[in-house]
């Protein structure tokens, strides 16, 4: 780790097994506070909770660095009431285009707009809807 260099202090990584699908619905992520010749501790972004790896360990994982993900794509799912108006629907799709449209040193394009799944015993669609960021989705600038 200390030689190959994955990441950096303060970098946003996600650690998984190197032969399971990661998924598409993204990874916990931890932030590297320290980096040692034997381990290296993260902060999980979320909860602040404190982990070591040791580097060896590491070595032997998929290591996500978002700060490395160049033109990462951001998605993310909404509900709706079961039986929207088509033309709601239209709406909506419209006004993530204008705000993505509106931030072109943030956001390259719209690239997912679809249905996700239907909770009929709740009475929700839910809409899967995303785009492509430009540079890393952590707001760092590439390496």
């Amino acid at each position: 780790m200390v030689v190959r260099q994955p990441y950096r202090i303060g970098d946003r990584i996600a650690v998984s097994q190197p032969y399971v699908e990661t998924s598409s619905d993204g990874s916990p992520t931890w932030i590297v506070k320290s980096v040692s010749l034997l381990n290296t501790v993260c902060v999980l972004g979320g909860t602040s909770e404190l982990c070591t790896y040791s580097n060896g360990a590491l070595a032997q994982q998929r290591v996500i660095n978002a700060a490395r993900s160049l033109h990462a794509i951001l998605t993310f799912v909404l509900s709706f009431p079961l039986n929207p108006p088509p033309e709601k629907l239209t709406i909506f799709k419209e006004s993530i285009e204008k705000f993505i449209k509106a931030r072109p040193r943030e956001w390259m394009s719209l690239t997912v707009f679809r249905l996700a799944g239907v909770e009929v015993t709740e009475g929700m669609l839910q809409c899967s809807s995303g785009g492509d960021l430009m540079g890393s989705h952590d707001g760092n600038k590439p390496v």
